[in-house]
């Protein structure tokens, strides 16, 4: 038998040497060795839906639309093939172009998993890219301060995207920096650079981290400390290890409470107990905070100048006199709080600040990063679907449904994301999107192009069967599991493969299979039909 398929193999290329056209399964170096209706493929002739079929279990095809054998290699041919690819719903490469899939229409782009989680929702040059209008309205805008369009999708690109995110009022990461190699630069990163973006931030007034400092806003002096409302409320007035500390035993009267806010009353929590407490401390000597106000309710209470250069009017918006107290006396002394700022309570109601309205949540923190993006009773709440894709915990078309006051996974949510296409994160697990069955993990692309078929946890994995089984396995050697990933682990993986039968990539080499020697190429159909005998650069070449 042995010596027929060879007999067999040597009167093909004699065939082929005497100009006579091939048949089916007879080798070539080009189509036009063919007969008519085959095609060459693989040094071999081949029905053109023969050759169509390889193509078609390439991992080409199913990312990049490559089903279509033409001149030796996998093309993309049509529209169809195109939308069909993971390509167009993951970058919306949905057109043919000469032999590639590329994106050509803005709605294309907009479908696609790269506009909603990257921004790149507009068609450029064969390709979606971002755009700074796109970035500015990602979520990541506002929390990390990705607000302009750069290589990849959107980056930090200025101080005024620093400005702009939730890390320059909260951190006081105010300060662009950006990141270079050579002339070359690309984004950037926001960081604590002035002592001024820190005295802005709510670190600064509650627990004094106040001083620039390595990229952060920290304790920095003992200033720090006794001006922070830790000190007034707490007693904490003291700088200890970098933090702002209070020495164990002491009661208010004792601390720097006493003598520099006048929050002299208390063993834990301090507070005023008398206006002659306020009169008596430094804030009244040197600020004119000598008188004791009281909240709205007459509760609370704290030494100021007026209500509205008290704290209570800064954080809660009690800004007005009232007739038991400082409180809200008007919309735009909540909307200048940080109450507002927070957590959406931007509407002045019977002297205290309440959410009363939606428009009041959607501005705020709590929105974006809860979803609690609807007024109700005074409070901001998750209310519908809509608030939580306006937050955080959607980006990737995960936490998107309004259940029970949060943003949970849906089954339909999980099902529809960028998560389950990919990584097989298909089902709803404990209120987030995992891989519950082997199925999950077999419809992924994780599936498909590494061999990760399994599930294990909430993941999806390769084992041993998986690679052992796999196309890739057949077709490049890649049989065994190695840390997680189907490798090429001997030449007896390479040798069986079909690569080292048609490319003379026999040999393993760091994990993959490549042509070492000569006499890998010898035996190949490169060598015989294509005169690529000699081994270089881990491929067949010319000849001998």
């Amino acid at each position: 038998m042995g010596r027929r398929v060879r007999w067999v193999g040597l009167l093909s290329v004699l065939t082929t040497l005497a100009g006579c056209k091939g048949g089916t399964g007879d080798g070539c170096k080009a189509t036009e060795d063919c007969e008519d209706g085959l095609v060459c493929y693989d040094y071999e002739c081949l029905p053109q839906e023969r050759a169509d079929l390889r193509c078609s279990k390439q991992v080409g095809c199913l990312l990049a639309g490559r089903c279509t054998a033409r001149n030796g290699e996998c093309v993309a041919a049509d529209d169809a093939r195109c939308r069909q690819s993971d390509g167009c719903k993951a970058s919306g490469a949905c057109t043919i172009r000469g032999d590639e899939c590329v994106a050509a229409q803005d709605s294309d782009c907009q479908a696609s998993r790269d506009c909603r989680d990257h921004a790149k929702c507009k068609a450029i040059d064969g390709d979606c890219e971002a755009t700074d209008e796109s970035c500015r309205q990602q979520a990541t805008c506002l929390s990390i301060g990705s607000c302009s369009a750069s290589y990849g999708g959107c980056d930090v690109g200025s101080a005024a995207d620093c400005q702009r995110h939730d890390g320059c009022r909260e951190r006081g990461e105010c300060s662009f920096r950006p990141t270079c190699t050579g002339d070359i630069c690309t984004g950037g990163d926001c960081y604590a650079g002035k002592d001024a973006d820190c005295t802005k931030t709510k670190g600064c007034r509650w627990w004094g981290h106040c001083t620039a400092k390595n990229d952060k806003c920290v304790v920095g002096s003992q200033d720090d400390c006794r001006l922070s409302e830790h000190c007034a409320t707490w007693g904490k007035c003291i700088l200890e290890a970098g933090s702002c500390t209070r020495l164990f035993g002491l009661t208010c009267k004792d601390t720097e409470a006493c003598k520099t806010h006048g929050h002299c009353e208390g063993d834990q929590m301090c507070s005023p107990a008398s206006e002659a407490d306020c009169r008596a401390s430094r804030g009244c000597k040197d600020d004119g905070r000598c008188k004791l106000l009281r909240e709205v309710d007459g509760g609370g209470g704290e030494c100021a100048a007026s209500c509205r250069q008290s704290r209570m009017c800064a954080e809660l918006g009690y800004c007005s006199e009232g007739s038991e107290g400082c409180q809200a006396g008007s919309d735009a002394d909540c909307q200048a709080a940080r109450i507002c700022q927070e957590e959406g309570l931007c509407s002045a109601v019977s002297g205290r600040c309440k959410a009363g309205q939606d428009d009041d949540c959607r501005t705020s923190l709590k929105c974006r990063r809860h979803g609690r993006c609807s007024a109700q009773a005074g409070k901001c709440v998750v209310k519908t679907d809509a608030d939580c894709r306006r937050a955080a915990p959607c980006r990737g078309g995960t936490r998107c449904h309004a259940q029970d006051g949060s943003c949970v996974a849906s089954a339909a949510a999980c099902r529809a994301s960028s998560l389950c296409a990919t990584s097989g994160h298909c089902s709803v697990i404990d209120d987030v999107c995992g891989a519950a069955t082997d199925e999950d993990c077999r419809r992924s692309t994780f599936c498909r192009t590494m061999q990760r078929c399994t599930r294990e946890g909430t993941d999806c994995v390769a084992t041993e069967k998986d690679c052992a089984s796999s196309h890739p396995c057949k077709i490049s050697g890649q049989c065994a599991l190695e840390h997680g990933h189907c490798r090429t682990t001997t030449d007896l993986h390479c040798r069986k493969s079909y690569g080292c039968k048609v490319h003379g990539l026999c040999s393993q080499k760091d994990g993959r299979c490549v042509a070492a020697v000569n006499g890998d190429c010898k035996e190949s159909r490169a060598c015989k039909y294509g005169q690529r005998c000699r081994a270089s650069g881990d491929s067949c070449v010319g000849n001998l």
